[in-house]
């Protein structure tokens, strides 16, 4: 971090400060699941070892099915929406830190011969229009465009280039739409079909 100290802004790194120095000072605990451990005497769920969850993911070394959905569930993606864009959208602010390190990755994947894909995840359409609304689409990801041009990468903005609609909740989509989003970049580096350019 020490090297790249210029490129973070004060008000960041006051942040990062303030949570080494206070662990637990941005955490909200939600005790109602240790509550019900504590009543039902399953404290032993926090240990990996006797954690039923820790256990089926580690059958396949973390491989699951957790978000494979095959029919959308609007209400709860609604409140699920409204939800984490009141957690992650309503105090963003655009900055140039992420522009610098994003910019340094690709100039170390062009120096190292890497195809590079800038993926912009397709996120339910309650929560994309607080993308919207904060006009992402005009400043964030021209940007990022820009970027991907100058260093020989591709953009993909699978809201607008996917049309697959299934969401394990309102910012991860369905595994049964991985096919379509893959597909589009397999035929993108093989050349059989090139990704066109993002325009809002």
């Amino acid at each position: 971090m020490l090297k790249y100290m210029d490129q973070i802004s004060f008000e960041d790194r006051k942040k990062l400060f303030l949570d080494r120095l206070f662990a637990v000072r941005r955490i909200n605990p939600d005790l109602k699941l240790f509550i019900k451990r504590f009543q039902e005497k399953k404290l032993s769920e926090y240990d990996p070892a006797f954690n039923t969850d820790y256990m089926v993911l580690n059958l396949k070394r973390g491989e699951q099915f957790a978000y494979t959905t095959f029919v959308n569930d609007p209400d709860r993606l609604e409140k699920d929406a409204v939800r984490i864009r009141n957690l992650y959208l309503s105090t963003f602010i655009l900055g140039t830190t992420q522009f610098f390190f994003v910019e340094q990755f690709l100039k170390l994947a062009k120096e190292n011969d890497v195809k590079v894909y800038l993926i912009w995840p397709k996120v339910y359409e309650t929560y994309r229009k607080r993308y919207y609304e904060l006009e992402m689409e005009k400043s964030w990801w021209p940007k990022i465009e820009n970027l991907a041009k100058r260093y020989s990468a591709v953009p993909v903005d699978l809201n607008t280039q996917t049309s697959c609609d299934l969401f394990y909740d309102a910012s991860h989509q369905s595994i049964m739409c991985f096919l379509e989003s893959m597909k589009l970049m397999i035929d993108d580096y093989y050349g059989f079909k090139k990704i066109p350019l993002y325009h809002p």
